[in-house]
């Protein structure tokens, strides 16, 4: 692998050297996402590009990623599946370009029994199968149709996961309840809730004149932040090298930005101005400062 990393930046002399950089020129762009032969192309505030690929498999993760220009480059193989939880993508980026996060290991923790209750009932999933889920003393239960049932642990990212397989269930706030998305095998499954759950907030309906209080730009690193914008009564986020989504109220100062998996809450000081926010995504948070 590190011989074809030389290839692709070139520094190592082949007779198909050149035909790997005709590889990493852009192909199409969907979405904000640029991406070449197998290859996703980000463009960095500072001006950097960076090709990479992740990959997994049962028990194993992968990550490779270089910058041609500056004849860097990385390659991560782990004996690990990650696959649900992001793979190794974010250490990697890290290791290629120091100013970006990398990250914070997750832990054991205990959940809410709120979010337990806010979570029981019935769901269904985009292929069809049924599950169901349970509160058992201070757990978490997940049972799909003719299936076992399985208890969930939970952790410091915020999400539950089973320890009898490898999968992720990630709560989704919703207006006045929460749904979940699965995670198993690289898919990603949103659940879809059968039946009435007990309401656990009230969305709020802002105004113009709140929205703008949380205007501005973000920044988690030197090239990496979040555009926050009013478009009339719509809230929308914009992250780095990505298109502009719509982030809708939970409350007052959190967000929910649900195509993307991702919920904003925004940091106010004693004279109740917004200074920051935390971006929660994939298992991750990081901290933004307003500018």
């Amino acid at each position: 692998m590190v011989r074809y990393l030389e290839g692709q930046l070139g520094t190592r002399d082949s007779p198909i050297t050149p035909i790997l950089a005709q590889t990493q020129k852009l192909v199409s762009s969907i979405d904000g996402q640029a991406t070449g032969m197998a290859w996703e192309i980000w463009s960095t505030e500072n001006g950097r590009t960076l090709v990479m690929h992740p990959g997994g498999t049962g028990g194993f993760s992968a990550f490779f990623a270089f910058d041609r220009a500056a004849k860097h480059g990385v390659v991560l193989l782990s004996d690990t599946a990650l696959t649900e939880v992001g793979g190794l993508r974010r250490l990697g980026m890290h290791l290629l370009d120091g100013s970006l996060p990398a990250g914070t290991p997750r832990t054991v923790a205990t959940a809410d029994v709120k979010l337990i209750d806010a979570l029981v009932g019935r769901y269904r999933l985009p292929f069809g199968l049924g599950v169901e889920l349970r509160r058992k003393g201070n757990k978490l239960t997940i049972q799909a149709d003719g299936q076992p049932e399985f208890e969930m642990e939970y952790d410091s990212a915020g999400e539950f996961f089973p320890l009898e397989f490898d999968a992720v269930l990630r709560p989704r706030r919703k207006a006045g309840t929460y749904t979940f998305t699965w995670f198993q095998l690289g898919g990603i499954f949103p659940a879809e809730r059968l039946g009435a759950a007990a309401p656990v907030a009230v969305r709020p309906a802002l105004t113009e004149a709140q929205l703008k209080e949380v205007e501005g730009h973000y920044s988690f690193s030197q090239t990496l932040g979040l555009r926050v914008y009013a478009s009339g009564l719509k809230l929308m986020v914009q992250g780095t090298g990505q298109a502009p989504q719509e982030a809708a109220p939970y409350s007052k100062d959190v967000f929910v930005t649900e195509p993307i998996g991702a919920e904003i809450a925004f940091e106010r000081d004693a004279s109740g101005t917004v200074i920051a926010l935390m971006l929660s995504q994939r298992g991750q948070d990081l901290r933004g400062e307003r500018h």
